[in-house]
């Protein structure tokens, strides 16, 4: 159980790393051939790509339609990790289900699902006022961790959801 926990945590930690990280930039140029043509072989006709390095793996960062992506590839090229932002709609009901059950006070935020060699996750955020949580589950809908958001890894949340009523 302790092995899983820190697998757990240490996915988190590496989640919140790449998504509230400010890394230095890199030109399409310093980014190897085959780094390059793994990611065009992945996801097709990416345009707006933001290219990474830190700690010695290549990140691509690119947003298509109202969704956040990003993978991470080693420098032969290889798929580490594929992060992809998907609906609440899309979000699997038994997932759903059990947030409502676990967590009936708080709002569902935004769902990412993570693929990472052959283990694959849905990551969702909830927020109930100020308090922010990342929950992963597997794809059974098995609750795998938790991991509470500070307000300084977030960034500033405008929600303008009373607006509809007016």
């Amino acid at each position: 159980m302790l092995k899983m926990k820190g697998k757990i945590y240490f996915l988190f930690l590496t989640f919140l790393l790449t998504a509230c990280t400010t890394y230095d930039y890199l030109l399409s140029s310093q980014v190897p051939t085959v780094v390059k043509s793994r990611l065009e072989k992945e996801y097709v006709g990416v345009k707006n790509l933001r290219w990474f390095f830190e700690n010695e793996k290549y990140i691509a960062k690119f947003r298509r339609a109202t969704y956040d992506y990003l993978f991470t590839f080693d420098k032969q090229g290889n798929l580490l990790q594929r992060n992809e932002e998907v609906s609440l709609q899309t979000l699997p009901l038994p997932i759903k289900q059990k947030i409502l059950q676990t967590y009936p006070q708080y709002k569902l935020r935004e769902a990412v699902l993570q693929i990472r060699n052959k283990d694959t996750l849905y990551m969702a955020e909830i927020q109930r006022g100020m308090k922010f949580y990342y929950l992963a589950f597997d794809t059974q809908a098995k609750l795998q961790g938790r991991e509470v958001l500070l307000l300084e890894d977030k960034e500033l949340v405008w929600d303008f959801g009373f607006l509809k009523g007016m």
